[in-house]
């Protein structure tokens, strides 16, 4: 299968959308990866690093009248939420060489090969990535969603524009960062595709989308180099939670709050090596954040304390 990648990237997930792209070049077989970029300082940097594989997408290229009417009345991720079925359309539209197209959040990275999923993709039009929540706190599926929106694959189908056209509309119509009964910003509208349309289902490859909602059902270990979760190989972590709020201060916001130097040291380690790439294409970008409500009770650290 000709397979793509889509991420959508603010200045603020930049640094972290660069390791991402790397990840899938080095870990999957060559495919394109397409970048929706939210603002101009994304754009340029990815446009002077020319990253293999990568091809650029101005938020207007895909912004018509609907969305331009409420893109200042929603928050940036909120915004960011509302665009992913519209970008997704957009991309299958225009690239119809793309067997599959693969939705990634900026904050997931590739540790091993995802040709696995593709497997189960040729079995379905439309794969989701369940959270698996911890028993603790399955009452959270409730509220956000059965699925995680980080990691989605979609095969070329009519069954996949149908789902699409559906998503979009919900979307369109309401899509914040907040609970309401049957919402929750993007994602909770995809426990019902399995029910609305056939071929839809959850990927059950192991080692898929572990992350802070998750890790603590897994035992992290690293064998012949590669990393494993209990005896499976770790496909992919997504770094959640995790905030890079100034040259060498992180913050994890999520979960546990723990660090685990299997995934965290070789993250980190690689996002300093960015950001001082990053500072020689453009001295100036600011592209560090944590949000206000963050702030209190983060778990804030330094690459030191990973021993990089």
């Amino acid at each position: 299968m000709n397979n793509g990648y889509s991420i959508i990237l603010s200045k603020y997930r930049l640094y972290q959308g660069i390791l991402l792209c790397r990840s899938i070049v080095y870990n999957a077989e060559k495919s394109m990866i397409f970048i929706l970029c939210i603002d101009d300082e994304t754009y340029d940097v990815f446009s002077k690093l020319k990253l293999e594989g990568v091809i650029l997408i101005k938020s207007n290229e895909i912004e018509d009248d609907m969305l331009l009417a409420i893109k200042n009345q929603r928050q940036l991720n909120e915004y960011c939420w509302t665009l992913k079925p519209f970008m997704i359309e957009h991309i299958l539209h225009k690239y119809r060489n793309l067997d599959s197209l693969t939705y990634l959040d900026g904050d997931i990275c590739f540790f091993n090969s995802p040709a696995p999923i593709f497997d189960e993709l040729s079995k379905k039009h439309i794969l989701l990535s369940r959270h698996n929540f911890l028993d603790l706190h399955k009452g959270v599926a409730d509220i956000c969603g059965t699925y995680n929106s980080g990691y989605i694959c979609f095969k070329r189908s009519r069954v996949t524009f149908e789902a699409l056209n559906w998503w979009k509309k919900q979307c369109y119509d309401w899509c914040y960062d907040k609970a309401e009964p049957g919402k929750f910003g993007d994602q909770k509208y995809l426990d019902m595709l399995p029910t609305m349309v056939d071929g839809v289902g959850a990927i059950d490859t192991p080692g898929v989308n572990i992350a802070p909602w998750n890790e603590e059902k897994f035992e992290f270990s690293i064998r012949d180099s590669k990393v494993y979760v209990n005896d499976d190989k770790l496909i992919c972590y997504h770094y959640s939670g995790l905030r890079l709020v100034d040259d060498d201060l992180y913050a994890l916001v999520l979960g546990t709050k723990i660090l685990n130097p299997i995934v965290h040291s070789p993250y980190i380690y690689l996002l300093k090596t960015i950001v001082e790439e990053a500072k020689q294409i453009s001295p100036d970008l600011n592209a560090y954040q944590i949000e206000e409500r963050f702030k209190s009770h983060a778990k804030y650290f330094k690459s030191a304390d990973l021993g990089v």
